[in-house]
C-alpha cells in the first residue's frame, strides 16, 4: 500500500507541476513501441490536454529511479480557487482474463483525494524544488499553477526496495477538478518489473 501512494503521489506531482491544456478534446497516445503508454482520456474539451509524457525505464524496476519527462501548455490559471484541487483516481491490474480494479482492493483513501494542493505541500516540505522550476516558471512545485507553456527536464524520483514483490501492467486514470469544474484525465499504461499479465504462464 506504501508504494501505491508513494508512486501516486509522485505522479500527481509532475502532473500538479506539468498541467497542461489545448481546445482540441482528440485522443493522443505516444506512438512508442515500448509497452509504457499514455493518453488524454476526457471525452469533452478541457482546460488540460498531454502534448508529451514519457517514463523510464520500461519495465519499471523496484529500488532504482524512474525518470519523468514531460511537455505541456496550461491555458487557465489552476490551484487558484481556495488553493484546492480534487482527485480521482483509478487503478487497474492487468490479468490473463482483463483487468482488476485495485481502488476496490485498496480503498478510497488511495484513490481519491480531496486536496492536491494540501498534499503538493506536505510533500514537498522535505524536499527541494529543481532549481530551474521557480526561476523558468514563478512556481515552487506547489498550487497556484500560472498559465502557461512548461517544458520539464528530466526529472529523477527514487523508488524504494521493497519487502515483497510487485509486478505487471498497470493501467492508471488521473481525473482532476476544481470547484466542480473537469480540469482534465490522463491515462497511464506501464508495467513494473515485467509485463506479463498476472496469471500468465
Amino acid at each position: 500500500m506504501a508504494y501505491f501512494e508513494s508512486f501516486t503521489v509522485c505522479v500527481l506531482c509532475i502532473f500538479a507541476i506539468d498541467f497542461v491544456s489545448s481546445q482540441r478534446h482528440i485522443f493522443k497516445e505516444s506512438m512508442s513501441a515500448r509497452n509504457f503508454r499514455y493518453s488524454n482520456c476526457n471525452t469533452s474539451v478541457v482546460p488540460l490536454y498531454v502534448n508529451f509524457l514519457d517514463i523510464s525505464p520500461d519495465p519499471i524496476m523496484i529500488g532504482n529511479d524512474i525518470t519523468i519527462r514531460s511537455r505541456s501548455t496550461l491555458d487557465e490559471d489552476a490551484g487558484s480557487h481556495n488553493n484546492t484541487i480534487e482527485v480521482d483516481l483509478s487503478l487497474r491490474l492487468k490479468t490473463k482474463t482483463g483487468y482488476t480494479e485495485l481502488c476496490q482492493i485498496v480503498g478510497e483513501s488511495y484513490c481519491h483525494y480531496n486536496d492536491l494542493c494540501s498534499i503538493l505541500k506536505d510533500f514537498m516540505k522535505d524536499r527541494t524544488c529543481p532549481e530551474n522550476i521557480p526561476k523558468l516558471y514563478n512556481n515552487t512545485c506547489g498550487c497556484p499553477f500560472i498559465k502557461r507553456p512548461y517544458d520539464l527536464p528530466p526529472i529523477k524520483i527514487p523508488i524504494d526496495q521493497l519487502s515483497y514483490e510487485v509486478r505487471g501492467t498497470f493501467v492508471l486514470t488521473i481525473n482532476l477538478h476544481e470547484e466542480g469544474k473537469i480540469l482534465g484525465c490522463v491515462e497511464i499504461q506501464f508495467c513494473i518489473t515485467d509485463c506479463n499479465p498476472l496469471g500468465y504462464r
